[in-house]
């Protein structure tokens, strides 16, 4: 809520993963009610209210995550199109229940359009978010801004205001991935040079 206070940021959520910044959860899965269906792993994750939005994930069916889906609740997760193709083919699939291993099973409520998680070139996952709310896990806020590296001092100087003793990392989402970046960026000037060198050794 402070964070979204900032001026300067026009939406902000939580979540337990940074796209592309390495972050994978698999979790054993199964349709709820199904036991004949061996069980899978799709990638899992905890998101808050408007995290699609923050990010610019499309929303394709039914809805977000609101501040009602919170412990204690009906559980309800939010699926995205590889996950419905693989598992609830030519269905709808808002309405439809999902399991977790051995937790009570959700009812799905959203559907959103297949994006990056790991790496840039990965084939599209199967992926299954839960409210964070109901399954925090490590606290990551995503805020979007138009400046975003103006923004990281205010960010900063917003958390030490609550609560300074805590050692937090604020930084942008490209300097986040970076990593996964920098990689792609060797790849091609690798590739470059040896196709540099296969050209001079045909000449």
């Amino acid at each position: 809520e402070r964070i979204g206070q900032i001026p300067g940021v026009s939406a902000v959520s939580e979540a337990n993963l940074i796209p592309l910044g390495g972050d994978s959860l698999l979790r054993s899965f199964h349709p709820a009610g199904r036991t004949d269906i061996p069980g899978t792993r799709p990638s899992t994750y905890s998101v808050g209210p408007s995290f699609f939005r923050t990010l610019g994930i499309q929303v394709l069916q039914g809805r977000e995550f609101d501040r009602t889906h919170r412990a204690g609740t009906q559980p309800v997760a939010i699926v995205n199109e590889t996950f419905a193709r693989t598992y609830f083919p030519n269905q709808d699939v808002i309405g439809q229940r999902v399991q977790t291993e051995d937790e009570a099973d959700a009812e799905v409520i959203g559907l959103v359009r297949d994006h990056r998680i790991g790496t840039i070139g990965e084939a599209p996952q199967s992926v299954i978010y839960y409210p964070f709310a109901q399954r925090p896990r490590t606290l990551i806020v995503h805020a979007r801004s138009t400046s975003p590296d103006g923004l990281v001092p205010a960010v900063q100087r917003a958390i030490d205001e609550i609560v300074a003793t805590v050692p937090v990392s604020v930084q942008t989402l490209r300097s986040a991935t970076s990593l996964e970046m920098n990689m792609r960026r060797l790849g091609t000037m690798l590739m470059g040079a040896m196709g540099a060198v296969g050209l001079l050794l045909a000449m």
